[in-house]
């Protein structure tokens, strides 16, 4: 990445709205809707570039409308982009969709995002009656669907293209997709001419490199359009290392023990976590000087311009949730700024 790509490069925060039972807050869901407002207006506060919020119909998540929450965003905030992380186009009506999404972005100057995906649980598929099966498929043609809405702002119907209202703000509305790093998804993406939003789960996350590289090559077909990757990881920053990992290991065990199970996950020990911890693991997880090493690495290795943390681990408090957004504005970013602008060290 050189130094025009580092003065680019944008950061940002991402929650999944798990449920947070907060004293005294009422019921579950209208302090977790609400603290995440919050948290939204802090994250514009500290400077952040971005923030997504994703879509679940599952129990330990609260967000099933992210358009909705976005929307209580945008009154609160001025700057800050509004998307999501991510929307599950396989069970959702493109037409609908962009609807939705325009009117975010006409509602907030011109600030709505859009990354979607084909959806990672089951929940919403077998309240539908939807094969979980087919959710990829269904989620292709879909894509074709919405692109052709965010360019073209019109539907095609049975019978003749009509305007759709209202027509977003920005020209096109921004569409990205989400990727689990593997090279299909990714090329895919880049035959669309579309940016992509790389997860990282497990392992180092410069092993999707040469997915990456792949990427870049294949959208070189689409010369008006501009090629870009954002990494989405899931972290705590903390004061210290171990402080870091005393904090987020009990959250991290609640999620690996119910959302793990439910998706087959294998059961991670204490020593796994702190294996994953390390400089080459996955999670953001350790001292501000840690954690923007390895984002550092990670956006390196990706050619990755945008970084986005997944700042809630299970049932996380609002207090822990604040000081992460807060850590990783005041502190992280200005270090990942900063070591951007300096060239690649080898190895």
């Amino acid at each position: 990445m050189d130094m025009n790509s580092a003065s680019e490069a944008q950061f940002g925060a991402h929650t999944f709205g798990e449920t947070v039972k907060a004293a005294g807050a009422g019921r579950p869901s209208v302090s977790t809707l609400s603290l995440l407002v919050e948290q939204a207006v802090l994250s514009e506060q500290v400077g952040l570039d971005f923030f997504g919020v994703g879509e679940h119909h599952g129990p330990g998540f609260e967000v099933s409308q992210p358009d909705l929450i976005l929307a209580a965003i945008a009154g609160r905030t001025d700057r800050i982009r509004l998307g999501t992380a991510v929307g599950v186009l396989s069970v959702q009506e493109p037409l609908f969709m962009y609807e939705r999404f325009a009117t975010l972005d006409v509602l907030s100057g011109g600030r709505a995002d859009l990354a979607v995906g084909p959806g990672a649980f089951a929940d919403i598929f077998e309240m539908l009656g939807v094969d979980y099966a087919h959710r990829v498929p269904l989620y292709e043609r879909r894509l074709d669907e919405l692109l052709e809405l965010v360019e073209s702002h019109t539907s095609v119907g049975s019978t003749s293209p009509r305007p759709v209202i209202p027509r977003a703000v920005s020209d096109p509305m921004t569409l990205r997709v989400a990727s689990s790093g593997t090279e299909g998804t990714m090329t895919r993406a880049a035959e669309r001419g579309l940016p992509v939003m790389v997860a990282v789960r497990e392992g180092d996350p410069r092993r999707f490199a040469h997915a990456a590289r792949n990427y870049f090559d294949h959208f070189r077909r689409h010369p008006h359009r501009q090629a870009e990757v954002t990494l989405h990881v899931s972290g705590f920053i903390g004061d210290s290392l171990d402080s870091a990992r005393r904090l987020a290991w009990p959250y991290v065990r609640e999620v690996m023990s119910t959302l793990g199970a439910r998706r087959g996950w294998d059961p991670l020990t204490k020593a796994q976590f702190d294996e994953a911890t390390t400089l080459g693991g996955p999670m953001l997880i350790g001292p501000p000087e840690l954690v923007a090493e390895k984002i550092v690495r990670s956006m390196r290795a990706l050619g990755a311009t945008r970084f986005a943390l997944k700042y809630g681990i299970g049932s996380m408090p609002h207090e822990l949730l604040t000081a992460n957004i807060t850590r990783l504005g005041t502190q992280v970013v200005p270090m990942v700024k900063a070591s951007l602008r300096e060239p690649a060290r080898s190895g």
